[in-house]
């Protein structure tokens, strides 16, 4: 129980640091709407754009790593399924 705990607390952590760097990378497009821009505005933006792909990309990586041992299992089956095609035909499973 206490992993799953730490698990959500983790994606939870990275949902609002991914929020705050959202509400950063606005406030910081308007600020270099105006005629003279600092080179920091700049910096900063771009950091700050660079860190939120970082999270988006981190997040993919997460989604994908969840899905490994769905697609293996259904890997699995599908193997069952054609070695055992035998057995499996006379079964009607809706599967042509």
């Amino acid at each position: 129980m206490g992993h799953c705990n730490q698990v959500r607390d983790f994606f939870f952590h990275r949902f609002k640091e991914q929020k705050r760097l959202e509400e950063e990378l606005d406030k910081l497009k308007i600020a270099m709407e105006k005629k003279n821009v600092d080179d920091d505005v700049y910096r900063q933006y771009f950091l700050t754009m660079c860190k939120s792909f970082a999270s988006q990309a981190l997040d993919e990586l997460s989604c994908l790593d969840s899905e490994k041992p769905l697609l293996a299992h259904r890997a699995k089956v599908i193997h069952l399924l054609f070695t055992h095609k035998k057995v499996i035909s006379s079964i009607d499973i809706g599967w042509q």
